[in-house]
């Protein structure tokens, strides 16, 4: 039970660097390219666990 909460743990701050990183990414030089490339990255470290809610938003954004 112990290992699932860190688990649980874990991934909410390795989604939180996600975003994070993609929006660094969007307002560092609000260029198509960088944009593009940090969503793809996040979709890839993202992963298929994940809901598509996430995926939603950060696709509007």
């Amino acid at each position: 039970m112990l290992l699932l909460g860190l688990l649980i743990i874990r991934g909410s701050i390795l989604q939180v660097g996600v975003v994070a990183l993609m929006h660094s990414g969007f307002y560092r030089g609000l260029s198509g390219a960088t944009a593009t490339a940090d969503r793809l990255t996040a979709a890839k470290l993202r992963g298929p666990l994940q809901s598509d809610f996430w995926g939603n938003i950060q696709f509007l954004s």
